[in-house]
């Protein structure tokens, strides 16, 4: 902690800011004076600076052809995976008459090469003067604000009639911004809760948060429009007409945000303006803009725009109404206490990481900053920060209403919680530290300081890694509770036997496991029964077997890890009181491990998906075309995906004159179709069924496929793709378990022995893994088309056939050529995607102005970039792919009730994008996916690989 640094407490509630710090107390300059806090009862917040001085912004934007380009140019490029970024023209090569080569490098040095025709328009950016802007490599703008989080308020019950307000992502957000305010109106108040908490308002919260919006709001600013959208929605929502706003207003690229309507000129007639909405923005540098934008058909597109670039600002053309699809919901629910766990596991990881953070007070070397990180992460150092977690936990669980048994059962599950948290934090903030070097020329001080940095991240990594599971997007808490519920009663009563005193002989032994199972028999089928009322009751009767033979699966394996633990509980077999004491504790640990494991198992995940498809079944007897022409006919017709006739306002094309008067576009109104989006911007219950459909069909030829591969495959058994993954991560374990040895050698500790068992075991791991997933990757690509073919025509025949141009490359020609055979014929037949130049480079690409594929060896003899860049020219021409992509996507990057979603770092698109923080391009998902294939990282998935599965069987 230093002077300047924002401090809060240790609820996340603003402070001030620290003045001078003596010993263990900071003196703070809070709003009500000078304060003298305990160090340990603070936490640092950031550090308050002068805002940054804004970068050099681009004058204009002008679109120009290749052959006009320049050495030093800036231009915009867009990689095809993480979007756009600005780079500058290093050379370019005039390799023949239609082919000109252009190499560039980005603000981080990373080259970067675009093979196409010299025709090919690429956007330049140029200053004041006309030449290239002066090198800035800032992503985003800060403006320097420190922003005070006050406690949200408790959520109070309401009785009577309440409202869902249909809410946008950015409106919310001005909601809670303005609950974090201390407000004198309990209705304001309350509402503004409730909006957080993502529950029901009565009408009167509604009213009075929408007044209390408007008042606040500051039209000139994205986050004031924001409020003004969101009090207009909760009066719609309320039964309210909001007042109409009917003119114009001249603004700039610049100054606006997300959500706002805007009006832009056409590119080839700058007297005709067309309506957009915006749905996101990213921010570039020299005052660029990334910009998605949304046009009155609810058609997306991307466009790099200047932030000094003119337009108009008009209001949204939709009226605000209520959705008369939205379901009711209980606006008191039952205290939850999964939150309450996980609000535990959060305060335990910081409160580790606070005491981490306390190590980088006194700079020094590298050696002493981890010695000093290292005594304050001791059982000693931490009992009180623990302590004081618990004790916060209580409160919750108390103020929550739990009362009796289950407040027992709760507080018993903390303690394996808090074991759990505290283990993994301090590992992470270890490894963090051992991977840490000082920078060249580095100062001890910023070497602790950039410690710090590092060290804060790791709650909200360790959050996102806890809530997210690369192959489970659904989540069901009724289907949990009911296997946990099934699984631990049965697990209870069997060894509640074993603690009784008498020796575990092997006979014993295969009693308790005998009951363990004839007891699990019993309730088998009134936990299917359970689990299937939360389906609609005309498809229980063909979901129940399905459930029923997951819960078998789950008896087994349930069986033989009893049947493990208790031979291990024999072999440690001690008739004393103390003994049989430890023996019941043992017992109690394994039971609750054991009922928390089973919520992970891909059985329980199977359960919770059966339980969350309402869509009706095919026959369980059909074969994979009839299978397949069940699910196509749950299908909209083609270039339908996602969408549904819908009554929809949109303004029309107007004139540049009109809007100069102040005067709006002429609104048209209409049933039309449009994409179904809820108010979080993600797909709609009609795009989720057209999703859910294609996932199903995926699934069932995905189980095709594993059964082609098991037969080309013996080695992997009857699943390669769990096979591969088990061996992969059984690899990965091996190498945590050689890094934490390698750490506590280093510490002193006597590892020696087992140091040298441990890298043995890695190095065998790792070949394994390596050489199943060659044998995975080298059959796969086939196996793929020969088990799609049985449902569809694939690769070219006839006039669906790719047409190279002449002066491509003829090595790149031949393998784009021959990587037709794995999209369906269906894509190849437009006129629009037949042609296609190929070329040959050292990194893969598509340049969609010239429709040049640029094709790169990786080791695959170029099959990877060939079949990237050949979807992606054809994915232009199918606007079901299209769609599909950006629905997938946002299910995987989003949590939370339909209409109330929050983004989320989904692990397995971070990697499949580079390892980027961000989730990529929705545009390159599926390109990417279906690329995949070649290097062999199909297994990692099952959701991923049954979507594309399904998209190139049915679209």
């Amino acid at each position: 902690m230093r002077p300047g640094d924002a401090v809060t407490d240790r609820a996340g509630a603003f402070l001030g800011t620290v003045e001078e710090v003596d010993a263990d107390t900071a003196t703070v300059a809070a709003p009500d004076g000078m304060r003298d806090i305990p160090i340990a009862d603070v936490r640092v917040a950031g550090g308050v600076t002068d805002a940054p001085q804004p970068p050099p912004a681009a004058t204009r934007l002008e679109r120009v052809p290749a052959s006009d380009l320049r050495e030093g140019d800036m231009i915009v490029m867009d990689d095809g995976i993480n979007g756009v970024t600005p780079v500058t023209v290093t050379q370019k090569e005039q390799v023949s008459d239609n082919h000109l080569r252009i190499i560039a490098t980005d603000a981080t040095g990373r080259e970067l090469t675009v093979n196409g025709s010299p025709a090919a328009v690429y956007t330049r950016i140029v200053d004041e003067n006309g030449a290239a802007p002066t090198n800035d490599t800032s992503s985003t703008r800060d403006t320097g604000e420190l922003i005070s989080h006050e406690p949200p308020p408790a959520v109070s019950p309401v009785v009577g009639p309440t409202v869902t307000p249909q809410l946008a992502p950015e409106e919310r957000d001005s909601v809670d911004s303005l609950g974090e305010a201390p407000l004198d109106n309990p209705d304001t108040q309350q509402g503004a809760a409730r909006v957080a908490a993502d529950l029901p308002l009565t009408p009167d919260q509604a009213t009075s948060l929408a007044d209390t919006l408007r008042e606040h709001a500051d039209p000139a600013t994205p986050e004031g429009r924001a409020a003004q959208r969101a009090a207009d929605r909760l009066d719609a929502a309320a039964g309210q007409t909001p007042e109409a706003v009917t003119t114009s207003q001249p603004g700039t690229i610049g100054a606006v945000g997300v959500g706002d309507h805007i009006t832009l000129p056409d590119e080839f007639d700058p007297d005709k303006v067309t309506s957009y909405k915006v749905i996101a923005i990213a921010e570039q540098p020299h005052g660029m803009r990334y910009m998605t934008l949304e046009d009155g058909d609810g058609m997306r597109n991307r466009r790099t725009l200047a932030a000094a670039d003119p337009l108009w600002q008009v209001p949204d053309p939709d009226r605000p109404t209520p959705d008369p699809d939205e379901e009711q919901r209980d606006p008191n629910p039952a205290p939850d206490p999964d939150r309450i766990t996980s609000d535990y596991r959060d305060s335990v990881v910081r409160a580790v990481i606070d005491a981490a953070l306390e190590g980088t007070a006194e700079p020094g070397s590298i050696h002493k900053l981890r010695q000093d990180i290292a005594e304050r992460l001791t059982p000693q150092a931490l009992t009180q920060s623990m302590k004081r977690a618990r004790e916060d936990a209580k409160q919750a669980i108390d103020d929550a209403g739990i009362t009796g048994d289950e407040r027992a059962a709760l507080l018993r599950s903390l303690r394996p919680e808090a074991a759990r948290a505290r283990q993994d934090a301090i590992k992470a903030a270890l490894r963090t530290l051992n991977d840490m070097e000082p920078l060249d020329g580095e100062s001890e001080q910023d070497t602790a300081r950039r410690a710090a940095d590092l060290l804060r991240l790791i709650p909200a990594a360790l959050r996102d890694q806890h809530s997210q599971t690369d192959n489970d997007t659904d989540t069901n808490p009724d289907v949990d509770a009911a296997v946990t519920t099934h699984v631990d009663n049965a697990i209870g009563n069997a060894l509640g036997e074993a603690a009784n005193g008498q020796p575990l002989t092997e006979e014993r032994r295969a009693q308790i496991v005998a009951q363990l199972a004839e007891q699990m028999a019993e309730n088998r089928d009134e936990t299917a029964r359970r689990i299937a009322a939360t389906l609609p009751p005309g498809q229980r009767a063909g979901v129940l077997p399905h459930i029923i033979a997951a819960l078998v699966f789950i008896a087994r394996k349930i069986a033989a890890i009893v049947a493990a633990f208790l031979r291990g509980l024999a072999r440690a077999w001690r008739g004393s009181r103390e003994a049989l004491r430890k023996l019941k504790e043992k017992i109690a640990q394994f039971r609750r491990r054991l009922a928390d494991r089973v919520r992970s198992w891909p059985e329980n995940r199977r359960l919770r998906r059966l339980a969350a498809n309402t869509l009706p079944q095919p026959p369980a007897d059909a074969d994979l075309a009839d299978r397949l022409a069940h699910w196509t006919r749950l299908l909209p017709a083609p270039g339908r995906f996602g969408q549904v006739s819908r009554r929809a306002r949109r303004y029309l094309p107007a004139r540049r004159a009109t809007l100069e008067a102040g005067q709006l576009p002429e609104i048209q109104d209409g049933l039309r179709w449009i994409p179904d989006r809820a108010a979080d911007r993600g797909p709609g219950r009609e795009a989720l069924r057209h999703l859910a459909a294609l996932r199903a069909a995926g699934a069932d030829v995905d189980g095709d496929l594993t059964t082609r591969l098991a037969a080309v495959l013996p080695e992997l058994g009857t699943d390669p793709h769990h096979s591969v993954r088990d061996a992969m991560d059984y690899a990965a374990v091996a190498e945590r378990r050689l890094r934490d040895l390698t750490a506590a050698t280093a510490a002193g500790a006597d590892t020696d022995g087992e140091l040298e068992a441990a890298r043995v075991e890695a190095l065998g791991a790792r070949r394994d893994a390596a050489r199943l997933r060659d044998l995975y990757a080298a059959a796969l690509p086939g196996a793929v088309r020969d088990v799609l073919a049985q449902v569809r025509e694939m690769g070219p025949g006839g006039a669906s056939a790719l047409v190279v141009t002449d002066d491509s490359d003829r090595d790149a020609a031949r393998i784009l050529t021959d990587i037709q055979q794995y999209v369906p014929r269906d894509w190849l037949t437009p006129a629009s995607s037949r042609m296609i130049t190929a070329r040959s480079g050292q990194a893969g690409g598509y340049e969609a102005h010239s429709r040049t594929a640029t094709i790169a060896d990786l080791d695959d003899n170029g099959q990877a970039t060939a079949l990237h860049a050949l979807v992606t020219h054809l994915q232009r021409g199918n606007p079901d792919v299209r769609a599909a992509q950006e629905m997938y996507h946002f299910t995987r990057t989003h949590r939370g009730r339909v209409g109330a979603r929050r983004s989320a770092i989904d692990t397995l698109l971070a990697r499949l994008f580079r390892d980027q923080a961000s989730t990529g391009n929705s545009d390159a998902l599926v390109a990417q996916g279906v690329a995949t294939m070649f290097s062999g990282e199909w297994y990692l998935s099952d959701d991923l690989r049954a979507f594309l599965l399904g998209l190139l069987a049915t679209r």
